[in-house]
């Protein structure tokens, strides 16, 4: 059986990076190997990824919806101020 390699588009590569950063972060924070800085600007492209897209693809919309979870859990799990500049593009 053949697979198709999947579509890629600029979008859907900034979704699949920040869906693999949200782990990451968790792991980094739970040993403590990431900065504060680091994990502020880790979430912001996280936040940035899921801000600026209007998910059409099913494939968009489960990562945007993984990526938001992510955040929202970060959040709670660690609650801090992110004072790092907005990621830009």
């Amino acid at each position: 059986m053949v697979k198709s390699i999947p579509t890629s588009t600029p979008q859907l590569n900034r979704l699949r990076a920040a869906a693999g950063l949200i782990p990451l972060i968790e792991a980094g924070q739970s040993d403590n190997s990431l900065s504060h800085e680091r994990v502020a600007q880790m979430l912001l492209f996280c936040e940035w990824a899921t801000s600026a897209i209007q998910p059409t693809l099913p494939e968009e919309k489960r990562l945007a919806e993984v990526i938001t979870q992510g955040i929202c859990r970060l959040r709670i799990e660690s609650p801090m101020e992110i004072d790092a500049a907005p990621y830009t593009e």
